[in-house]
């Protein structure tokens, strides 16, 4: 194992809802500014995170 590579937690970027259709995206962004703010993730996982949310939109 490599020292010094943190693994982040895993957002998923476009989960399926029950029903097969993406989940809310506004929800999506709540939860990875929830993560940032709460120091799971670096502020560069959260810009890549809400990249992908927006541009799925």
């Amino acid at each position: 194992m490599r020292s010094g590579l943190r693994r982040s937690p895993r957002l998923p970027t476009q989960p399926p809802s029950d029903n097969g259709v993406q989940a809310d995206p506004v929800k999506r962004l709540q939860q990875a500014k929830q993560m940032l703010e709460q120091k799971l993730i670096s502020d560069s996982e959260y810009e890549a995170i809400k990249a992908k949310i927006v541009n799925t939109v």
